[in-house]
This record gives C-alpha cells, structure tokens and sequence, in this order.
C-alpha cells in the first residue's frame, strides 16, 4: 500500500465512529474480544442478550460474560471458536447448547479475527445467533448428529436465565 492509500488520521477518527455506529445498529448481540479474553467493545442487541448494562459486561473476561466460569471455557472442555479465531486467524464457527432451569436453547456463535497493521489477529468479534426454534426440529438436529456434528452441552443449574446482573 502507497501513502496515498493510507487513510488519515482524521479519516480513521471518523471510521472508527462510524464502526461503532455500524456495531450498534445491529440486531445480533456482538462482543469484541482482544487478546486476553477482555470484553472491550459490546452493542445493545449482547447487552439486552446478558441483561446487564454495557458497564457490567467491558471489562470482563468473555468466559464469565457467556460461561459464568473464571476461567477460560476450553480449559473446562467446552469448544471456544474465539480462542480457535485467534489461533488459525480464520472466522469459526459452532453451536453451543445451553441449559437454563431447564429449558435447552441452542446458540450459533461466529467469531471472526480482525487484525492489525502486522497482519495478527488483534481482536475478535463474536456473534451471538439465537438458533433454537430452528435446532429443535427433531429432523434437522438427527441429520446433523448422522453426519458427524458435536453438539457442546453446558448445564447451567442454578442460572437464573437473563439475569447476568444478579451474578456480578
């Protein structure tokens, strides 16, 4: 890249607002996650997702915002496509089962590397996809077990379901 494609800083002051903006305007809830597994950047679609507010969710580690674990989630078995985006620098993406006083729902999650000017994957942002209407078609759910799918099963008891607030 010559000079002259290289935005300024005022232009990138301007796209980076615009990136927040674009993020916001979203109905899917997104995380972004750095390195560290630090929430630094969440739209209101997630904050509506985790029933807490924006300031309860940066900060904090991605596997305490989505696992309630202290510790990072594949370490407890459970499949981590922000942990597997970083490492092969590809988008990646699962399903995960969830259990809450009960009730199964099932959530597609995306992850896909955003890199730096160095070509490393600096951040992630996750994608957060409501799929349970469509995963509790017996048929689909058969199919996909018959071609070899692992569903990632995690029960919650004790979750109070929405109520990431009252955990913190």
């Amino acid at each position: 890249m010559n000079e002259k494609d290289k935005l300024s800083d005022e232009q990138m002051s301007v796209w980076t607002k615009q990136s927040l903006k674009i993020l916001e305007s979203l109905s899917v809830p997104i995380l972004v996650i750095d390195r560290n597994y630090q929430t630094i950047g969440v739209n209101s679609a997630a904050c509506t997702e985790f029933c807490a507010s924006r300031d309860l969710i940066l900060g904090r580690k991605c596997f305490d915002i989505s696992h309630r674990l202290d510790k990072p989630c594949w370490r407890e078995g459970i499949s981590c496509p922000t942990k597997t985006a970083f490492e092969t620098k590809k988008r990646v993406r699962c399903i995960h089962e969830h259990t809450h006083d009960g009730k199964t729902t099932f959530e597609e999650i995306i992850s896909s590397p955003i890199f730096n000017d160095r070509g490393e994957a600096e951040f992630v942002i996750e994608e957060l996809n409501d799929i349970s209407e469509l995963m509790q078609s017996k048929e689909i759910t058969a199919h996909l077990k018959s071609i070899g799918f692992t569903f990632i099963t995690l029960d919650l008891i004790g979750y109070q379901t929405g109520s990431l607030n009252q955990l913190l």
